[in-house]
């Protein structure tokens, strides 16, 4: 069984996503790259992983992301 203690396959250096597509001259995040392992691909458990990911993500940018009205300010 996979979990997040299996080590990466060395292949794999990460951050392509966030390099490439992310904000260039820093401030508001703008990409969220997001590796999810064989279990929680699988099939049967896509639906229920999208909705647990979708929600973290929510929380995510409600507690660590400028409002709206935070970045008109600026």
């Amino acid at each position: 069984m996979l979990d997040s203690s299996t080590p990466e396959h060395p292949k794999f250096t990460g951050g392509y996503i966030t390099r490439t597509y992310g904000s260039m001259n820093g401030g508001i995040v703008n990409a969220i790259q997001v590796e999810l392992g064989r279990n929680l691909r699988h099939p049967e458990n896509t639906k229920k992983n999208a909705q647990r990911l979708s929600k973290a993500i929510v929380a995510f940018a409600k507690d660590c992301l400028p409002s709206i009205e935070e970045t008109k300010k600026n």
